[in-house]
C-alpha cells in the first residue's frame, strides 16, 4: 500500500478500492487500443525482435512440453 501511495498517490489507491468494472476494461477492447508507431525503421525492427523474443520466452516452454 505505501508503494502503491508514493507511486500513484491518491488517485490509484481510490480505484483500488472501486469494484466497477468499465467498458475499457474488458480484454477484447485491449488490443483495439494496441498500435505500433515507432519513430524509425530501426526501432520498429528493434520492437519486432523484442516482442518476438518475448514470445518466444513465453511459448517455447508450453510447446517444450508436450
Amino acid at each position: 500500500l505505501l508503494m502503491s501511495v508514493t507511486i500513484g498517490g491518491l488517485p490509484l489507491l481510490l480505484s483500488m478500492l472501486k469494484w466497477q468494472v468499465r467498458a475499457k476494461d474488458i480484454p477484447r477492447s485491449w488490443f483495439s487500443q494496441f498500435k505500433i508507431q515507432p519513430s524509425s525503421t530501426i526501432a520498429f525492427i528493434f520492437e519486432f525482435f523484442v516482442i518476438g523474443g518475448i514470445a518466444i520466452a513465453v511459448f517455447l516452454p508450453v510447446i517444450s512440453q508436450t
